[in-house]
């Protein structure tokens, strides 16, 4: 199921996992849809992570993500059985959403698969404002 985004964001490739199977590869990508600036289905290779995945800059008034996956050989991309959405503020970074994708419907791959895992930080300045020093003083009078 896509979930839906509004204005300027960054997502990367926190994870992603490897399948093979005898014939086949289990193969994943997300497809973006709606953006102003980057509508298209992004393959993500095994094993990706933030430091080896591109990066892809969105951004457009409202936009939509969906995680997809398929074995190779197949002709159709499919959604996961379930997707977590998480979302929290990094200091630092600002609002992030975490996309976290399950194994697919029907499959008998083990327990210990993950699926691939984005995360989506914020790019609004209106809602990840300019970080400040701490307001609060916790030194302790001396005596």
């Amino acid at each position: 199921m896509p979930e839906t985004f509004y204005g300027p964001w960054s997502i990367t490739v926190a994870e992603c996992d490897e399948m093979t199977l005898p014939g086949a590869v289990l193969l994943q990508s997300f497809v973006i849809t709606g953006s102003d600036t980057a509508d298209a289905r992004y393959a993500v290779p095994p094993h990706s992570s933030p430091a080896t995945a591109p990066l892809v800059v969105v951004e457009g008034e409202r936009w939509q993500i969906a995680l997809e996956w398929k074995f190779s050989g197949d002709t159709e991309w499919q959604s996961p059985v379930a997707e977590n959405r998480s979302t929290d503020f990094v200091a630092g970074q600002g609002l992030t959403v975490t996309l976290d994708s399950h194994k697919p419907p029907g499959s008998f791959i083990g327990p210990y698969y993950l699926g691939m895992t984005l995360s989506c930080v914020c790019h609004d300045p209106a809602t990840n404002p300019i970080a400040t020093g701490n307001p609060y003083d916790f030194t302790l009078p001396e005596g």
